[in-house]
């Protein structure tokens, strides 16, 4: 069997699952991106006068049991 790298940074009908079952998969930026895909949008709607751009942003609790618990 022939090694595989599957690089996965966006969309995919993919399962982790899928991909798992192929012996490798990577995400490369793709949290990174999303992190600022959120960010920009956030700052887009700022710069609108507009908070809307922060619905669905994590809880203070909820990364403060991340970061503490490792998650």
């Amino acid at each position: 069997m022939k090694a595989v790298n599957l690089l996965i940074g966006g969309v995919s009908d993919f399962t982790l699952s899928d991909v798992a079952a192929l012996g490798a998969w990577s995400v490369g930026g793709g949290l990174a991106r999303a992190a600022w895909g959120g960010f920009l949008r956030a700052a887009e709607g700022l710069a609108q006068g507009r908070f809307d751009g922060f619905e669905g942003a994590a809880a203070g609790g909820e990364l403060n049991l991340v970061f503490s618990e490792g998650v």
